[in-house]
């Protein structure tokens, strides 16, 4: 849940201990509580064993870094598309289960964002912007540092480049997997002839299957 706020329109609520993935136990009434349900846990805020509090400081660093993020009016056709598995076909039917939009910063540039809330994985065709190439940013189903592809004392700007080239396989084709339960957000980048030369080379290796069955994947804040 922590993603779809975060990256939605207007002021996000947080509480206290979302920033670590605090839980009630899905208690909503707990202010006669005094034990673990209240306590704020400050030494698995230090230890970040999960990297949960890492991935929601580097999204809230995005969101205030991404004016299309810190919209003061409602968005317009001329902002935003909505998406299913192909560009510009959502599927609001009830089963459905996916959620896919591109938001535009005016400029060029600007983002998609998927959410699939089911249990199968799905192959996303992304849309095509002329000169602009997809990267990808966050995927909740990786385990972390990789759910959010920053340079930050976790990764360096190599493992970063190193990751998206990973995935080149996958966005060179305008395609991107997202496995069940999972949040992926892609920025819009100037396409990098050096990067076309070596999508080019990557399409000429046969691209890895994409499994029907289920898949389960420990994706965190998916929806």
């Amino acid at each position: 849940m922590s993603s779809a706020l975060l990256l939605s329109c207007g002021v996000p609520m947080i509480t206290m201990g979302d920033e670590y993935g605090h839980t009630k136990q899905g208690n909503n009434n707990t202010y006669c509580h005094d034990s673990d349900l209240n306590y704020v846990r400050w030494d698995q805020l230090a230890a970040d064993p999960s990297g949960f509090h890492r991935f929601i400081r580097l999204l809230i660093n995005f969101r205030r870094a991404t004016p299309a993020l810190q919209r003061t009016s409602y968005v317009t056709d001329k902002d935003i598309q909505w998406h299913g598995e192909l560009p510009n076909q959502p599927d609001w039917s009830d089963t459905s289960r996916l959620v896919a939009f591109t938001l535009s910063d005016g400029k060029g540039g600007g983002l998609y964002v998927a959410f699939n809330t089911s249990h199968m994985p799905r192959l996303l065709r992304l849309p095509a912007w002329a000169g602009r190439v997809w990267q990808p940013l966050v995927d909740t189903s990786k385990v972390a540092p990789y759910d959010f592809l920053a340079a930050d004392g976790m990764l360096s700007a190599a493992d970063v480049a190193a990751a998206r080239r990973s995935l080149a396989i996958w966005t060179a084709d305008h395609t991107y997997p997202v496995l069940p339960w999972s949040c992926i957000v892609l920025v819009s980048a100037p396409e990098d002839p050096a990067s076309t030369n070596m999508i080019r080379v990557v399409k000429l290796h046969q691209r890895p299957p994409f499994p029907r069955q289920s898949l389960f994947s420990p994706a965190r804040g998916a929806t």
